[in-house]
């Protein structure tokens, strides 16, 4: 019907769009539907998220609490493929333990902490061959590839997936990594992280959503 809408205002609509069939939204203990008067509206998801949040932020902030509310929900249903239902379970969506926007904001944040942490500047002269060979490095390296499959695919389910892996490799890169050396090396260890918050970024971007400064 929509297609058939676009096509009676602007045939060039009609012609250039293409329909792809997404999932329905539910609730982890059962389906919203509006015979039983459960279905909840975009903003009220919001809105219980963002108070969530902001119930268990140490210095509460209205603007970075909207942002974050707004990345956990997109992400959550931007990773799941399309024609797969939508599972909303809020305990999961603002888990800072993986595959959420929540971690992926807290990711981010805490790469922005390093670089104002050092004492270097970041320099791609001080990149070893060592660093090319370490796992978050080579996430790195294939982001313009994942890029391109799920802009071509119209996938961005792969995208969030992406994103969530190289999150994780950060993570334990800097658990296991010391980075503030003091030397060329942490120079080196800083572009890479400074090239890690660029992609997370982009994939905000997509998002539609602002990195945070601070959580």
């Amino acid at each position: 019907l929509l297609m058939c809408a676009l096509g009676f205002i602007n045939k060039d609509w009609q012609e250039k769009s293409e329909y792809l069939q997404h999932g329905r939204m539910m609730s982890k203990t059962g389906k919203f539907s509006s015979r039983f008067g459960n279905v909840p509206l975009a903003e009220d998801l919001l809105n219980e998220t963002k108070e969530s949040i902001l119930q268990n932020m140490q210095k509460p902030n209205e603007q970075t609490a909207h942002a974050l509310a707004l990345a956990s929900l997109k992400y959550a249903i931007l990773k799941v493929s399309m024609g797969k239902p939508i599972v909303w379970d809020k305990d999961k969506i603002l888990s800072f333990e993986g595959d959420s926007g929540m971690y992926l904001q807290y990711s981010y944040v805490r790469a922005k902490s390093i670089i104002q942490k050092a004492t270097q500047e970041p320099n791609s002269s001080f990149v070893t061959e060592d660093m090319l060979s370490l796992p978050f490095v080579y996430m790195l390296l294939v982001f313009d590839e994942i890029w391109q499959e799920a802009a071509e695919g119209f996938a961005l389910q792969k995208l969030m997936t992406y994103a969530n892996a190289l999150a994780s490799e950060f993570n334990t890169f800097y658990a296991s990594q010391k980075v503030l050396t003091g030397d060329d090396t942490e120079a080196g260890f800083l572009h890479m992280i400074q090239v890690f918050m660029f992609v997370m970024e982009q994939i905000f971007d997509v998002l539609g959503v602002s990195a945070v400064d601070s959580i």
